[in-house]
């Protein structure tokens, strides 16, 4: 189990910088079974504001595995009163194809329940049913890993009196270490929906880069960039969102029963709203903090 947050976090008591994690995992012969939980706050670093359980089995058979788990996703952990908590139950059977110096195959069905919750006044609540099935290749190499996947998924609104939509998802995700020190991950994936029940159709591309820098122990450099936008054919959606995150930290001195820490964080967010452009906006922030904390 653990607790972990960014460098130079001072303050335990803000649970939006941290995440607890927790796992336990067993074996007999060749079947595995395991449990997780993790939860994020929405500040923190990697796969920030989502909580997540599980419990898991999987049997391997030569160079074919077969797992199967049931679980709940959520957003919102913290329970910001003025936005929605969306919860995920799902159940999900997989197979997958791994052998030596060959691309990984994989073909996952799952089928899942969506419910938002704490829904604040003038925000509609959603109940939908979902049926998945996603295809993927993914291969690791020496310092790198990518992964290309597709899935296709037919939902089912109960708000709607059970109106079904369909969408197709394809996206590219790699990972490059040319340094010990460095890491780099972009991201692609383009989505593409369309409800039955009007033959609306919106097209929704993203694109996302991280890139993680630790000089030595001593500095710390970590920048993200992402890019979304979402398009229907109607014209009443119409969106754009650009944003970019940075923080630099470097520790100045460390005694034995404390250290200071010195940390630069800048970050850009804007959105653009071409429906109605009045709605669009821009932020940009900095913060430079000087962090003495005990060890």
């Amino acid at each position: 189990m653990g607790v972990l947050g960014k460098p130079g976090d001072a303050n335990n008591d803000d649970t939006s910088k941290r995440m607890a994690r927790f796992a336990l995992t067993g074996q007999s012969e060749a079947f595995r079974y395991g449990m997780m939980y993790r939860t994020a706050g929405k500040a923190f670093l990697n796969v920030p504001d989502q909580g997540m359980r599980e419990v898991w089995g999987e049997w391997k058979w030569g160079s074919t595995k077969f797992r199967s788990a049931i679980g709940q996703q959520w957003n919102n952990v913290d329970g910001d009163p003025t936005r929605s908590r969306l919860e995920q139950d799902y159940g999900r059977l997989g197979l997958t194809w791994v052998k030596p110096s060959w691309p990984e195959l994989s073909l996952t069905y799952t089928r899942s329940s969506l419910a938002s919750a704490l829904d604040p006044a003038g925000i509609s609540p959603q109940r939908i049913q979902r049926q998945t099935i996603e295809g993927a290749v993914a291969y690791v190499g020496h310092g790198w890993n990518a992964r290309v996947a597709s899935t296709y998924a037919v939902s089912n609104d109960l708000f709607r009196g059970g109106a079904e939509s369909t969408a197709l998802l394809q996206t590219i995700t790699a990972l490059f270490q040319p340094l010990n020190t460095m890491t780099i991950a972009p991201t692609l994936a383009y989505r593409t929906e369309i409800q039955q029940w009007s033959g609306v159709r919106t097209d929704s591309p993203t694109a996302g880069l991280a890139l993680h820098y630790k000089q030595s122990q001593r500095l710390f450099l970590n920048v993200t960039g992402n890019y979304a936008s979402m398009r229907s054919s109607d014209g009443l959606i119409d969106t754009e969102n650009v944003s970019g995150r940075g923080l630099l930290a470097w520790e100045l001195q460390r005694a034995l029963t404390w250290n200071a820490i010195l940390a630069f964080e800048a970050g850009y967010n804007r959105v653009s709203n071409h429906a109605t452009p009045s709605t669009g906006t821009e932020d940009i922030s900095g913060l430079l903090r000087l962090i003495v904390a005990s060890l």
